[in-house]
């Protein structure tokens, strides 16, 4: 019997998307809730910054896809949004994903605030937010101080606001940006077609679908 040999590149960025899926199901079991415009409650704090840490981990997988496509499969250093950026130059219609890498930096690097309030039988009124520690040279350069937000997308950037309505962002400008290389032959068209389970019925949706979900 003869046998034949087989090979292939390994790629993991598929794998993220039905893990993805289930933390935004489990954050949409329950209605937002906080102090509106200073803190989120524990419960979408931390379903919101684990869907948005794996949504860029799987984008910067699928970025460096793209990158060893191109013919870089050596030792070199990888990085994913000098890379991208460098796609843009020639690709005018990709749209800019600082703010969500910057983002991601906010969540995995504890960036952190002081954020004063105060609070009566009629409320509760933000009084100052100071950012405190954490950022380099592109969070000074996308982040509104004084709102703690980034200046493009309205991003919050101060770790214990984060909701679902920067999970919906940050899944957007990865759609629109996977759709995008995939258009320029860059990506397979998997990468946005691929379908995970969205809820309990067992329904079946692409990530584009689950974003339109938030």
């Amino acid at each position: 019997m003869n046998a034949t040999g087989e090979e292939y590149y390994s790629s993991i960025a598929g794998d993220f998307l039905q893990p993805l899926s289930t933390l935004i199901q489990r954050l949409l079991a329950r209605e937002p809730a906080g102090l509106a415009g200073i803190k989120a409650n524990h419960h979408e704090v931390s379903w919101s910054v684990s869907s948005i840490v794996l949504a860029v981990v799987m984008f910067e997988s699928r970025l460096g896809w793209v990158h060893r496509k191109q013919g870089s499969l050596g030792p070199s250093r990888f990085n994913a949004l000098t890379f991208y950026d460098d796609l843009r130059t020639n690709l005018p219609l990709l749209p800019d994903v600082t703010e969500i890498f910057v983002l991601r930096d906010v969540i995995a690097h504890n960036h952190v605030w002081k954020v004063r309030f105060e609070s009566n039988e009629e409320g509760s009124r933000l009084i100052e937010m100071q950012h405190v520690a954490g950022g380099d040279r592109k969070f000074e350069e996308v982040a509104d101080m004084p709102t703690g937000t980034s200046k493009s997308l309205g991003l919050h950037l101060v770790p214990s606001m984060i909701d679902r309505s920067d999970v919906k962002k940050v899944l957007n400008v990865i759609v629109e940006s996977m759709t995008a290389l995939c258009d320029a032959n860059l990506l397979l068209p998997q990468a946005v077609t691929s379908v995970a389970i969205v809820d309990s019925s067992g329904r079946r949706g692409t990530l584009a679908e689950v974003a339109a979900l938030i």
